[in-house]
């Protein structure tokens, strides 16, 4: 698939797929990509409803994301996370376990990505998500996770599954475990 230019883009007012572009370009191209979503962002007063420009670091940002409470990471805190992955057509392709130091980082790495069958992952949905003391923590909680489902869902090697929404027990064995982590 041929990748829209930032013509097409300007002229079907499409800001979020430009916003794409810029989230997903190397550095050298983030000038241009930051002035094409500069020029769409201008054009319609619509969009200052949802996303602010930031013109110094180069990036839209969702106003959502600018009035949500933040909460201020701990030092060395680390995440465990369970997933639903979303392809451009907003089809549920894969379930995820995975581990971060920093979420929003993790996600908005992840939107984009193309994976060998083709899907290229549009949307995230957390499931369920766990804050531990430590990486290591977050690594022997992943572990746990992805070694108790690999039991009944199918596995895509190295960290995602066929779509399945896990059950209120499977959640429940997990808040268990993670309680015995924060523990130790």
């Amino acid at each position: 698939m041929a990748k829209k230019s930032a013509t097409w883009y300007i002229e079907n007012n499409d800001l979020e797929g430009a916003i794409e572009r810029l989230n997903n370009s190397y550095k050298n191209w983030k000038s241009h990509w930051f002035e094409t979503c500069e020029k769409i962002f201008k054009g319609s007063k619509e969009w200052a409803k949802k996303y602010i420009l930031d013109p110094i670091n180069q990036m839209v940002v969702a106003i959502s994301e600018c009035i949500t409470k933040k909460v201020p990471k701990k030092n060395g805190t680390s995440h465990t996370y369970l997933i639903k992955m979303f392809n451009e057509c907003g089809e549920w392709v894969y379930t995820k376990i995975g581990k971060a130091n920093e979420l929003r980082n993790r996600f908005n790495s992840l939107i984009g990505h193309t994976y060998k069958d083709g899907n290229t992952i549009s949307k995230i949905e957390v499931i369920k998500e766990y804050e531990v003391p430590d990486d290591d923590s977050a690594q022997v909680l992943e572990s746990f996770m992805r070694r108790y489902f690999r039991k009944n869902e199918s596995f895509i090697p190295n960290d995602r599954f066929k779509p399945f929404e896990p059950t209120e027990e499977d959640l429940d064995i997990f808040e268990k475990y993670y309680q015995l982590v924060l523990e130790n």
